[in-house]
């Protein structure tokens, strides 16, 4: 069974190689970084303004976090919404929401509300 992060890194190549299919260009916005202790060497990743992703079209800049699985939309949305409240961005950046059901050769895209404007 794969763990919860090879699961999420899954989702989220689904939603960069849809992107790219779409003729985006595509940004990974996760840091990956190793963290030295005493006890040893642990990976930690962290998202950038709460995305998974950005990708570019003529419009502008669109911010992406991912998200999978059998969950309702509602609880998915809320999650998303929570990380992008955090930051601050520009009036206009799109915020979506993608999110990959079992078996779905597409994601349900959707747009998250900008509470904190620059």
């Amino acid at each position: 069974m794969p763990s919860n992060s090879a699961r999420g890194a899954r989702y989220k190549k689904r939603s960069k190689d849809w992107c790219k299919k779409h003729g985006h260009p595509v940004l990974d916005l996760e840091l990956v970084r190793v963290v030295h202790t005493d006890e040893g060497m642990f990976p930690t990743k962290r998202d950038q303004m709460g995305s998974d992703l950005q990708y570019l079209t003529r419009a502008g800049v669109t911010f992406l976090q991912v998200k999978g699985g059998g969950k309702p939309t509602k609880e998915l949305l809320r999650q998303a919404q929570k990380e992008f409240d955090e930051h601050a961005f520009p009036a206009n950046v799109r915020l979506e929401l993608h999110v990959w059901r079992p078996g779905a050769r597409a994601p349900e895209i959707i747009e998250c509300h900008k509470t904190n404007v620059l």
